[in-house]
């Protein structure tokens, strides 16, 4: 079985309990009501881990650790502070976090912990308003699968931002310069895209279209975040390519409560 797999025992324990919605071998869903009280309880100050183990999500062999692994992508929409659990924070891989505090993201990290295959947190994450930066050079290979999110985020933030060194793109699933340029202009964003990345013009409103991610898997995942925010309905052709690392990538999100 594959590491960090649960067992068939171990799913009969989680989907007995009230906090488990769904539970499969590698990702289980918390209910909704589960998610507010986890959310309310955060902010009085409690640990995650004894929000888990209080729900009964403390049964050996089940570790608290692997819980929050597999709990580590669904979001709470429903207030301003919302927790992601369980997020690597590896200096080699966490350009993103790096370019969301530039931008003047308010990312804490709490519960960090040094104990696994590498360093994670716990994130606590506050709406704020983004503006420009520039993202080049050594940055580049922390966050180079990131960079089609950030290029959503870049649109909504105020200000220019300048994303370059970044010609590996050209080279990915699809050449993500030319497509998310594409496909941000169809939306309304002000891009431009050079040999080696975009510049991107943000703060105009963005509003629905029909997205081509052209099979590639962060391209439709970076566009169904930014249909979000934007004004109409977005049509993501040939959506069911998220499947290839984020199967269940459209039923978390419908889960938050945002679509």
């Amino acid at each position: 079985m594959h590491k960090g797999m649960f067992t068939e025992e171990e799913l009969r324990h989680l989907r007995s309990l009230d906090a488990v919605e769904r539970a499969e071998p590698l990702r289980i869903t918390c209910s909704k009501e589960f998610k507010r009280e986890f959310m309310r309880r955060c902010h009085e100050g409690e640990r995650p881990r004894a929000i888990f183990e209080s729900a009964g999500l403390k049964a050996e062999p089940i570790g608290c650790k692997r819980i929050e692994r597999a709990c580590a992508h669904w979001r709470e929409a429903e207030t301003k502070d919302a927790p992601c659990l369980a997020d690597g924070k590896n200096p080699t891989r966490d350009g993103m976090l790096r370019v969301v505090r530039a931008m003047g993201g308010d990312v804490t990290l709490i519960n960090e912990s040094t104990g696994g295959a590498e360093p994670c947190a716990d994130l606590l994450i506050r709406s704020s308003s983004l503006h420009a930066t520039t993202i080049e050079g050594e940055l580049i290979p922390t966050l180079i699968d990131e960079l089609p999110v950030i290029a959503v985020l870049a649109a909504f933030a105020e200000g220019t931002t300048v994303i370059k060194d970044a010609a590996e793109l050209k080279v990915k699933e699809s050449d993500r310069i030319a497509v998310m340029t594409e496909n941000l202009k169809r939306m309304g964003a002000d891009v431009e895209p050079t040999d080696d990345g975009m510049i991107i013009h943000g703060g105009r409103p963005l509003h629905g279209a029909t997205i081509n991610p052209h099979l590639d898997h962060r391209i439709a995942m970076s566009f169904a975040v930014a249909a979000l925010a934007a004004d109409g309905e977005t049509k993501i052709q040939d959506a069911d390519c998220v499947k290839i690392s984020y199967p269940g990538f459209y039923t978390d999100l419908e889960g938050l409560g945002t679509v």
